[in-house]
């Protein structure tokens, strides 16, 4: 297991002198290489577009992939992804499974405690673990594999997982490894708006508005680590408004799309373009009529233009057939499939022209460009398409009422592993439909228990994607580019972690800001 390599390296003052990391998982304008002087008495100004409160409760956050960019301030995972989605040491310094690859060691860091004074230890990670496994919390699927958690002494905890899973380790870095307070479990309401964590910051106040201020923690464990002494996130819902807020110094860091970031470089900000690993996707509910026929959703993969919808993006959005994209375990080279006279015969023969499809949308871009580019593709297909817009909040939680045919969605990936596509896509929450799919379970069951890296495991996982071509459960359609914009005082931008996860979902907890600003 290899050491957390510090992102800065720095002494205790005012400013401190350190070597900022300037190289990562980004494109762009880059930040100059060399000393450069961190001013820990700055204020960190991030603008968010997430137009709903935080909830600082992880587990029973049901906008959970929105809202990681809040909770990573305050709260510190068991261990972390770096900028190339290696695992590395966060709260645990080490991990092993047994030959068997059922039990799982985790050794954790000592010394360490959360805001309120209460010590983390195994009995913390205990009690966390089995309350983020309970139904009803976001994280219970992901932590159900788990049959049983135990402390063995202060800094040890071992998982017992019901059979080897080896992508399980990804678990750890995300939602469900998020360590609360258990000291704060027994008031949820409260929680929910007063998190109590190990994180570098403290929240002091949320207002209506969605703007959320936070202070460095006095206490935090990573001394390595130079942060500023205040933090601020607010919303700026409009894109040319949070470009704007960066062009005049109002703010140090956001999130754009790739088409308003080419504004950004021409302003002289730093740009980043990561490739995303969760890309925008049809959700499909084939409880409704046609889409319980397999034909109609495979005719809907074949009969989409995706280099139209590319096209209407600029090119900013790489078309993607497969159900898991470059560099995920499975993805193989074949070219898009793209045949709109089988699939017209497809929805004929199965009796479809002329169907209703309800189709879903949020008011978010790429999101509400592409649905309507799909709109008139499936219209022309001979389909009846009728579009809802709804707030971007919404989005998944209406689709999960089951009322819709289709969904187009970021299909976040909560790991760089098939599995984390299948377990939330397929047979998951986010899957409004049957989740009955024996032959596809029993090609992924085969391909998860193989080794992490190995070829054994692309070959399991490229006859699941075979599968998924002919039967579709949901509909890739394009593989977007994240693009974060930061200001020329702001270091760390292509360091933060989750990038190509979702741009709501990236790590901002270790920026720093230089003297000067």
């Amino acid at each position: 297991m290899p050491k957390r390599q510090p992102l800065w390296i720095g002494v205790v003052a005012a400013s401190a002198i350190v070597l900022s990391a300037c190289s990562g998982g980004g494109s762009g304008s880059s930040q100059s290489s060399g000393p450069v002087q961190i001013d820990t008495n700055a204020t960190l100004r991030i603008a968010h577009s997430n137009n709903a409160a935080a909830n600082f409760d992880p587990p029973n956050d049901a906008g959970f992939n929105g809202d990681f960019q809040f909770h990573t301030m305050v709260y510190d995972r068991l261990l972390q992804v770096d900028v190339k989605n290696a695992v590395q040491p966060m709260l645990a310094t080490e991990y092993k499974f047994d030959a068997a690859g059922t039990t799982l060691t985790l050794t954790l860091r000592t010394g360490v405690k959360f805001t309120d004074g209460t010590p983390f230890n195994a009995a913390a990670v205990v009690a966390n673990l089995q309350r983020a496994q309970k139904t009803g919390t976001v994280t219970a699927t992901a932590l159900s594999k788990l049959s049983s958690i135990e402390a063995s002494g202060d800094s040890t905890v071992i998982l017992k997982l019901t059979k080897a899973e080896p992508a399980f380790i990804y678990t750890l870095t995300s939602t469900a490894g998020f360590m609360i307070s258990p000291a704060a479990f027994a008031d949820s309401a409260k929680l929910a708006k007063t998190p109590v964590g190990t994180g570098p910051y403290t929240l002091t106040s949320a207002d209506t508005a969605l703007t959320y201020d936070f202070t460095r923690n006095p206490g935090y464990w990573d001394t390595s680590q130079q942060f500023p002494a205040k933090a601020r996130n607010q919303l700026i819902l409009s894109e040319q408004a949070r470009l704007s807020a960066l062009q005049t110094n109002a703010v140090d860091q956001t999130s754009l799309s790739a088409v308003t970031a080419d504004q950004a470089k021409n302003s002289g900000l730093q740009v980043s373009t990561v490739q995303s690993i969760s890309p925008l996707a049809l959700l499909l509910n084939d409880k409704l009529a046609p889409l319980d026929n397999p034909d109609v959703r495979r005719a809907i993969s074949i009969g989409i233009d995706r280099n139209a919808v590319n096209a209407g993006l600029n090119g900013h959005c790489q078309p993607l057939q497969q159900p898991f994209p470059e560099g995920i375990s499975g993805h193989t080279k074949d070219s898009i499939n793209y045949n709109v006279t089988e699939a017209k015969r497809l929805i004929s023969t199965a009796g479809a022209n002329g169907a209703t499809i309800k189709l879903l949308s949020i008011n978010l871009e790429p999101h509400a460009t592409i649905t309507d580019i799909l709109q008139a593709q499936l219209t022309a297909l001979g389909f009846n398409v009728v579009q809802t817009k709804i707030e971007a909040n919404l989005g998944r939680r209406t689709f999960s009422e089951g009322g819709y045919h289709a969904f187009l969605i970021g299909t976040t990936a909560t790991a760089p592993d098939p599995t984390a596509y299948l377990d939330g896509f397929a047979f998951g929450a986010a899957n409004p439909g049957t989740k009955n799919y024996p032959e596809l379970l029993a090609l992924v069951n085969t391909a998860r228990v193989q080794p992490l890296g190995s070829a054994a495991r692309d070959t399991e996982f490229g006859k699941v994607t075979t599968y998924l071509l002919d039967k579709p459960v949901w509909v890739p359609v394009c593989a977007p580019e994240h693009t974060y914009v930061g200001s020329k005082n702001l270091v760390g931008l292509t360091s933060m972690s989750y990038t190509n996860v979702q741009t709501s979902g990236a790590d901002p907890s270790h920026l720093q800001i230089k003297v000067g600003s």
